[in-house]
């Protein structure tokens, strides 16, 4: 069979996430700008490692609280160039340590911008090391975005920080724009690169735009590639497409399994204390369950009721009424535009509840608690995951509305599917590869 070894930044909602029983394993030596760097390797099982003690200290902050696991642009609090830098150029240390014991990659794979010097690495100062010198690259391009999907606006300096010629730089292999690009880096210097779809796959490499109406009225136009297309076009051949999967604990068989059914469980019988020793799991069902349906709407009929209780809605508690569910975050990429419209212009001689649950982006999340104070008996609005855990909303809907502007692949549209529910999706990328007409 195969070994696989996961490394991972020993991110701050590792460490205090009690399900993981962390060991710390060994130090090493990483070379970071003028002065080495002390990096701690911690292990989880015997195949999961994790990166931490970075200078800054990030990784423990990362993911906890209003701290976010990849510092963008505009956070000033830590050079995110120099901090994925080291993480790398880490990662490579410990390889070398892994041959050292005996055990030697063929296949190194990277996930997004924050790989992406590692491939550089290996290319240039790692080519002549023993065990490494025939090592193969993998990157897996997640979103293409923008600049901070990229992660591209670092200076020609962060080469010396990793110990890199700046001549990659200037002789534009790893810049875009006249700034380091790491996606830029990662797509040169591997073997191979995919995405997450067959269908993101040709967006991004086919150089074609797309616009769309913001809130304000004004025409946005979009390249699939990011801007990228000069690099797709000299190494597209490279790429493939590559659709995600979803985790198999979503199945309406499983009902009542896991931390969120759980949740769910303890929530329905302190509000159905007349239960008769029912639980959650008692809605569980299969495709051959002849009281599928039956269960389904007992599911939506509670979502209906928790909306009314937690949010201060007015819907209308009836199976007979459509539930649309939108579960996202708040930006621009995931149609919030169209989705706000939509419900400004929403005609009420169409009988629907919308249960939205969305976090990000402030301006988004403004209009849509308006709407939903405005409108309470048919829309409720959430950024916490609490009012509607994920299994619930998906099980509890009738459809899923998903208008992405482009979707690398996405994993609700598919989630929902498993539970019976209707996706509504725009044609783009992995939402086209997945729902047919």
């Amino acid at each position: 069979g195969y070994d696989v070894r996961l490394v991972l930044p020993y991110y701050g909602a590792i460490i205090r996430a009690p399900r993981f029983r962390i060991e710390r394993l060994a130090d090493l030596e990483v070379p970071a700008g003028s002065e080495p760097v002390r990096a701690s390797v911690y292990r989880d099982d015997p195949n999961t490692y994790f990166i931490g003690n970075d200078p800054t200290g990030f990784f423990a902050r990362a993911g906890q609280g209003n701290v976010p696991v990849y510092p963008t642009l505009e956070d000033r609090s830590v050079d995110a160039g120099e901090l994925y830098a080291f993480f790398c150029r880490a990662v490579l240390e410990l390889v070398q340590r892994f041959c050292e014991d005996g055990w030697q990659p063929d296949i190194v794979h990277c996930h997004d911008w924050p790989t992406g010097l590692l491939p550089v690495s290996v290319k240039h100062e790692f080519s002549g090391v023993s065990g490494l010198e025939e090592m193969q690259v993998a990157f897996t391009v997640h979103n293409m975005g923008d600049v901070v999907y990229q992660g591209g606006w670092f200076g020609p300096e962060l080469l010396d920080y990793a110990g890199l010629p700046k001549r990659l730089f200037y002789g534009g292999k790893v810049r875009h724009k006249g700034h380091a690009n790491f996606m830029k880096a990662g797509i040169v210097f591997s073997d191979r690169v995919n995405t997450v779809s067959e269908g993101y796959a040709r967006e991004i490499s086919s150089g074609d735009t797309a616009s769309f109406v913001t809130l304000d009225g004004k025409r946005k136009r979009f390249r699939y590639s990011g801007g990228l297309d000069g690099v797709w076009a000299e190494y597209g051949v490279n790429l493939i497409g590559i659709r995600n999967g979803i985790d198999d604990a979503y199945d309406p068989a499983r009902i009542g399994e896991g931390e969120d059914w759980q949740f769910v469980d303890q929530d329905w019988r302190s509000s159905h204390a007349p239960a008769g020793g029912r639980t959650i799991a008692d809605w569980a069902y299969n495709l051959g369950d002849p009281k599928r349906q039956q269960k389904k709407q007992e599911i939506k009929r509670y979502l209906q009721e928790r909306c009314n209780r937690l949010l201060k809605t007015s819907f209308e508690v009836s199976a007979e009424i459509p539930v649309i569910a939108v579960r996202s975050r708040l930006t621009e990429q995931k149609g919030f535009d169209l989705i706000v419209e939509g419900l400004r212009h929403w005609r009420r001689q169409w009988p629907v509840q919308f249960v939205i649950v969305a976090w990000g982006e402030e301006r988004y999340a403004t209009e849509l608690t308006e709407l939903a104070a405005e409108h309470p008996e048919w829309i409720a609005f959430s950024d916490s995951w609490k009012v509607a855990p994920e299994p619930l909303h998906y099980t509890g809907a009738d459809m899923l509305l998903m208008p992405s502007l482009f979707e690398p692949c996405g994993l609700p549209h598919m989630m929902v599917l498993r539970y019976g529910t209707v996706p509504i999706v725009r044609q783009t990328g992995g939402l086209a590869d997945v729902v047919q007409d």
